[in-house]
């Protein structure tokens, strides 16, 4: 084998070259395996073919439900400078911190971002200024 520089390509071609050492003159044992491979990997893909025709799919019976990110749906954005309001989550629902009810400001505006309820700070009683001021202090505004 040495001086062919090649060793057989499977059991089959080691067990021809131990008979016929010129075996591996003309071998076709390496073309053979390739053609069994291919073969293989075609009937395969047929039958993978074959079997996603008669695939029938089941949809999901949940429906999706959009993600409410225009003003149109929910209160995800400032209804005074249409900013977005960060925390509003996929169903649009506020946080307290944004209603300006929540402050104790009679606009009819729902829902105010922290620049918006900045700029009405005046309005706000002493305490919930304060409260406004610590949140605005934390990041929440």
């Amino acid at each position: 084998m040495e001086c062919f520089q090649c060793l057989p390509i499977n059991a089959n071609c080691a067990r021809k070259w131990l008979s016929d050492r010129e075996h591996l003159k003309n071998c076709q044992c390496l073309e053979k395996e390739a053609k069994g491979l291919v073969e293989l990997f075609t009937s395969s893909l047929k039958e993978y073919q074959e079997k996603l025709k008669g695939c029938k799919c089941v949809k999901s019976e949940k429906t999706r439900t959009p993600y409410y990110d225009t003003s149109n749906y929910g209160y995800t954005y400032c209804k005074k400078c249409e900013a977005e309001i960060k925390g509003a989550g996929k169903h649009g629902v506020i946080k307290n911190r944004n209603s300006p009810s929540f402050w104790g400001l009679a606009v009819k505006e729902k829902a105010l971002c922290g620049n918006c309820l900045e700029s009405k700070k005046g309005e706000m009683k002493p305490l919930k200024r304060a409260k406004f001021n610590e949140y605005k202090k934390l990041g929440r505004l």
